[in-house]
Order: structure tokens, then C-alpha cells, then sequence
């Protein structure tokens, strides 16, 4: 009986917290894919040059990479490096956008 009881057990964590995860994991994914067209990556972005798309290609792999080993900070503080270098990117363009006079 103990050891049906533990099995129950090990089943109903498995169930909520892996096989759950994967489906909000593919949601977070598509949510993510689909505010890149519009937010993060418009389809005009003049300043993407073959660098700049290697350098963020790499650091999404860094971040899968770090994601599967399940390593949550590791995850966190690339994710943060990420967004910042991002952000850092529409500052600088939005500046270089604006005339200096007139």
C-alpha cells in the first residue's frame, strides 16, 4: 500500500509539474515568436546587419541552452543581458532617428 501510495504520488507530481510545463512552455514560445513581428523585430529594421543577427542568434541559443539544463538563473540573468541589449538597440536608434536641429 505504501508503495502504490508513492507511485500515486510520484505520478501527480509528474503530471502537474512536467508534462503541464510543456504546454505553458509552447505557449510562452508562440506568445513570444508572435510579439517579435511586431514589437522586438519589425520587418523594416534597417540596422539588423549580419553581426548583429549572429550575435542575437547565439545569445537565444545560450539561453535554450541553459533553459534545457533547467539552470533558472543562469536563465534569468542571460534573459535580463538579453532584453537590456535590446532595449539599449531602440534607444539608439530612436536617437539616431531624431534630428540634432531643427
Amino acid at each position: 500500500m505504501l508503495i502504490q501510495f508513492g507511485q500515486a504520488f510520484h505520478n501527480y507530481m509528474y503530471d502537474v509539474f512536467v508534462a503541464k510545463f510543456d504546454f505553458w512552455l509552447a505557449f510562452g514560445l508562440i506568445a513570444q515568436l508572435l510579439s517579435l513581428q511586431h514589437v522586438s523585430w519589425p520587418a523594416a529594421n534597417r540596422t539588423l546587419t549580419d553581426p548583429v543577427a549572429r550575435h542575437v542568434l547565439e545569445a537565444h541559443r545560450q539561453i535554450a541552452d541553459v533553459i534545457e539544463s533547467r539552470d533558472a538563473a543562469a536563465a534569468r540573468r542571460l534573459m535580463d543581458d538579453h532584453v537590456k541589449m535590446i532595449r539599449a538597440r531602440r534607444v539608439s536608434e530612436a536617437d539616431a532617428a531624431t534630428p540634432d536641429c531643427c
